[in-house]
């Protein structure tokens, strides 16, 4: 059965338009949504909400869908999304409860700001991912890519358990490299990071795999658009463009918050936090038993320490170090 507004006009064929004498009536007038990866349940609950604030519903991703409601990011529609349709609006489903919420508490056009809310309850670069890095000596560019991860939704892990989801790697190989293809993780360059910021969504992990030639990686992680003398985002106009302008943004993001979470980078990466995370299942042998030790974890803190020891930051420094807790052999 067709929905209709008053006026006896069909939704489909109603445009949302900011001069639309309906806007605080049907606050999603033109709009067609679709979902993935939630549940059919929140799913229809959803698809009536949207309907009665002048939406229309699909169960398939169309050429006219216009926003994309995602329970989690690692699905087909998704990668879909984030490759071929920049104009789509990838949100969290609490986007429709919240004008939901506003339109039943009566809430005017002039309340009801669609597009703040759109921005509010955009889904995250990173969300619901779990990110390790190795191999990036370098303090700045480590810590750079930990607060990218966590600015964009994220959460970042000193040690590689089997819960992390992606492994970012300098080169491949290394002991955290070993463990993470042994275990089938997602292993990328660094550049994934830099184009899943500047895309605003978490591009195809394969088309970034360390293991390719650095030149290869990134490309066909998103359509070349072009948009009257604008190079957009993926758009390869002049060479590296994307990358560049992904680390450039990548840079920009990590000093607005690394300053200020100095001291809680620091102690993720000189594993200050490493009982609080066991990791007895770091090491996993050929026949499925845990080894008691961590030697992943304990190589990494051993390059730390050089790495602190050696750095800028300790240039200036005047005072003494007390060595305690470590195993006579190793200090």
């Amino acid at each position: 059965m067709t929905q209709v507004c008053p006026g006896n006009i069909p939704l489909a064929h109603q445009p949302y338009t900011t001069n639309n004498t309906l806007p605080a009536d049907l606050p999603l007038l033109g709009i067609k949504l679709c979902c993935t990866s939630i549940t059919p349940e929140r799913r229809s609950l959803l698809a009536s909400a949207a309907i009665t604030l002048g939406a229309t519903h699909s169960l398939d991703l169309t050429s006219d869908v216009t926003h994309l409601l995602v329970g989690d990011i690692n699905t087909p529609k998704y990668a879909y999304v984030a490759r071929e349709r920049p104009d789509i609006h990838v949100l969290r489903p609490e986007f429709i409860d919240a004008v939901l919420l506003r339109w039943q508490a009566g809430a005017d056009d002039t309340e009801l700001d669609l597009n703040a809310l759109e921005k509010e309850y955009k889904c995250p670069t990173f969300w619901g991912l779990k990110v390790c890095v190795t191999g990036f000596d370098d303090f700045e560019e480590r810590g750079a890519l930990v607060e990218c991860v966590r600015g964009g939704g994220g959460m970042y892990s000193g040690d590689l358990t089997k819960d992390v989801t992606h492994l970012v790697a300098k080169e491949a190989r290394g002991k955290k490299f070993e463990a993470a293809v042994h275990w089938g993780l997602k292993v990328v360059g660094v550049e994934w990071v830099e184009r899943s910021v500047v895309r605003g969504m978490a591009l195809e992990e394969r088309l970034f795999s360390v293991l390719l030639p650095v030149e290869e990686r990134g490309i066909g992680a998103v359509k070349e658009v072009k948009v009257e003398g604008k190079v957009e985002l993926g758009k390869r106009g002049r060479d590296g463009e994307a990358v560049v302008q992904g680390k450039r943004k990548m840079r920009r993001v990590a000093t607005e918050t690394l300053e200020e979470r100095k001291d809680e980078v620091w102690a993720d990466i000189g594993g200050r936090h490493a009982q609080k995370e066991v990791t007895r299942e770091v090491v996993v042998k050929q026949e499925d038993t845990v080894d008691e030790t961590n030697p992943v974890l304990e190589l990494e803190q051993q390059d730390t320490v050089k790495r602190i020891f050696e750095s800028d930051a300790l240039q200036d420094f005047s005072g003494k170090f007390i060595v305690y807790g470590f195993d006579k052999r190793k200090v």
